[in-house]
């Protein structure tokens, strides 16, 4: 850096890899522009996981304020929790580029009981769905049943809200005939009825060979 003496001229702006600047308590002055520096292969990485987790849960993000229900103190949006729980626990640590472990995803997170043994099937384009009871020693549960399903192939999402409750045991919904054709990562979790709580979602993945 260099100062600039007896000038009445006042210069701002870059030429060439220098820099001129007008300070307020130092005055006129120029420096060198500092060189570019190309992102290391870890920078790389780390832009490609954070677009990736951007890209797969902004089109759900009214979903994830439905059920992130976890207090913050850090931060109070659910999609910006969301998106820091899946940057730091659901990417395959073995994929030579980064890849989403779409089993260790979470929607939602709350205390209500998750569901457990969910199982799904496809027929033709009906998807339905089966959880086992609560264990007896807990109250009965009418809280809201919520769906989504991400269809790896296309990126893209369909959610259903409000679509039956917890003690139904049973969930059936019809899927666009566009989704079929490719692997479904299926995700339930339960909203009760003052929105206040929430489950962990559960996964199912259903690959393209499982259907009838």
């Amino acid at each position: 850096m260099a100062k600039i003496k007896n000038s009445p001229i006042h210069i701002s702006g870059r030429f060439g890899d220098m820099v001129f600047c007008n300070g307020s308590e130092r005055g006129p002055y120029v420096r060198r522009r500092p060189e570019k520096k190309e992102p290391s292969t870890a920078q790389l990485s780390n832009i490609r996981k954070l677009q990736l987790a951007i890209n797969f849960l902004y089109p759900v993000s009214q979903l994830l304020a439905l059920g992130w229900k976890e207090s913050s103190k850090k931060t109070a949006v659910a999609y910006d929790r969301a998106r820091s729980y899946l940057l730091k626990n659901s990417f395959n640590e073995d994929a030579e580029v980064p890849q989403i472990s779409y089993k260790n995803v979470t929607l939602s997170k709350g205390n209500l009981y998750p569901a457990a043994g969910l199982n799904a099937e496809l027929q033709d384009t009906r998807l339905t769905l089966t959880w086992l009871p609560l264990p007896a020693l807990i109250r009965p549960d009418y809280s809201e049943t919520t769906l989504a399903v991400y269809q790896e192939e296309l990126q893209c999402w369909i959610y259903f809200t409000r679509a039956g409750t917890r003690a139904d045991l049973k969930l059936d919904v019809e899927l666009p005939e566009g989704l079929l054709n490719g692997t479904l990562h299926i995700y339930l979790f339960f909203i009760s009825d003052d929105r206040k709580q929430a489950s962990l979602s559960t996964y199912f993945k259903l690959e393209k060979n499982d259907r009838t």
